[in-house]
């Protein structure tokens, strides 16, 4: 997961980056905050191009904001490296169909006392069979 971030103003704090487990780039603009302003790429394979997050990040900024300068010119490039260096996960649906993932189910049983102590509790109160 990569994850760039860039200020504005003394508090504000704006991120964007690649995440692998949901195959998308995301946006957060006021990321200081548990909940940010506006969270972009939060849905898997919902941002696959850097460029309009980009855009937006740009937005956040007015024209003459000298902080604006501090965004790279090839962001998205250096975005798309993030990517290649951390490859999207497959769904494991997907994984499974194609092979790559194998699963072993084993079935743990746990030997549990309470069947005995049911069984003798029965046969005392209603004797035999």
């Amino acid at each position: 997961m990569s994850r760039w971030t860039f200020t504005q103003g003394l508090l504000t704090i704006h991120a964007i980056g690649w995440d692998p487990g949901l195959a998308t780039f995301f946006l957060q603009l006021n990321a200081q905050y548990e909940e940010p302003r506006l969270w972009l790429g939060t849905q898997y394979g919902e941002c696959p191009e850097p460029e309009p997050l980009i855009a937006r990040l740009r937005d956040a900024y007015d024209e003459d904001d000298p902080e604006l300068a501090s965004i790279p010119a090839n962001l998205a490039d250096q975005l798309r490296a993030d990517r290649g260096a951390d490859p999207a996960w497959k769904p494991a649906a997907d994984r499974i169909a194609e092979g790559s993932l194998k699963l072993t189910i084993v079935e743990v049983r746990r030997k549990s006392r309470w069947k005995a102590k049911l069984k003798a509790a029965w046969t005392r109160i209603f004797g035999g069979n």
